[in-house]
This record gives structure tokens, C-alpha cells and sequence, in this order.
């Protein structure tokens, strides 16, 4: 449970390492749930594809925070292809100051409970979730 009282169940867990797991799921939305008790699973993906994602996230969920798990596929400056799972903090300027706090208080238990330590992308505009914005995340020390 988490300081916020929101429980992060199993479900987030097993999706999460369904795209860890790589060639199947890519794509895991999770979201706090409409009674604020837990975080819940809104949906998985198989072969979605960056923009497709991006345009799902800034359209969707334009106005609702979500905790988004992706394989993030790219080249490198060698042009070797990379891949990285993603946490997105999906926070958009257009929700509301109390689904930010909320959203901002849990979204370390969620990392916590699917032992996420990779990158982590903080994103609250279209802007933020561009390739290249990614791509350098991915590519940060």
C-alpha cells in the first residue's frame, strides 16, 4: 500500500513483466481507479509502435494522470538497435491538482512493486513524449 492508501496490486505486477519480458506485450497503461483505493490495470498492448502510443496517451488521456510501462525501441548513434522498458509518469497540465498529488504520491510504490529501475520518463505535454525526448532519456547516464 502506499503513503496515499492506493494499493498496487498483482495484475500490475504480471503485466509489467509481460513487457519486460519483451516480444509479446509492449505496452502496459495502468491508472489510479475511480474510487481511489487501487491502482488498476486500463489496458496491455502487442506491437504498438512509439507514435501509436504517444498519440493513444496525449488523446485518451489527455486530462487523466497514468502510470505507462512501453519497450521503447530505437537505434543508437551507431545504429544499433536498442531497446528499454519505460516507466511514463503521465501527469498532464490539464488534470486536476488533486489527480496530480495523488498521481505524484503513488507513483513511487508502483515502481517499487514492479522493481522498476530503469528509466523514467516525467511527462505532462505531447512534447514531453516525443521520440527524441525519449530516445534521450533512454540514452542518459
Amino acid at each position: 500500500m502506499t503513503s496515499s492508501g492506493i494499493e498496487v496490486g498483482d495484475d500490475i505486477l504480471d503485466s509489467y513483466g509481460k513487457v519486460k519480458k519483451r516480444g509479446g506485450t509492449n505496452l502496459s497503461i495502468c491508472r489510479i481507479s475511480k474510487a481511489k483505493d487501487k491502482v488498476e490495470l486500463e489496458r496491455e498492448g502487442e506491437g504498438q509502435d512509439w507514435e501509436t502510443v504517444r498519440a493513444l496517451i496525449t488523446t485518451e488521456f489527455a486530462t487523466e494522470p497514468i502510470f505507462v510501462f512501453y519497450e521503447f525501441v530505437y537505434e543508437n548513434a551507431e545504429g544499433n538497435p536498442q531497446d528499454k522498458v519505460v516507466c511514463i509518469n503521465w501527469s498532464p497540465d490539464s488534470a486536476g491538482i488533486k489527480q496530480k498529488m495523488l498521481q505524484s504520491s503513488t507513483f513511487d510504490a508502483v515502481k517499487k512493486k514492479v522493481n522498476h529501475t530503469g528509466k523514467v520518463v516525467e511527462a505532462h505535454d505531447a512534447e514531453d513524449l516525443t521520440f527524441a525526448a525519449v530516445k534521450e532519456k533512454c540514452e542518459s547516464k
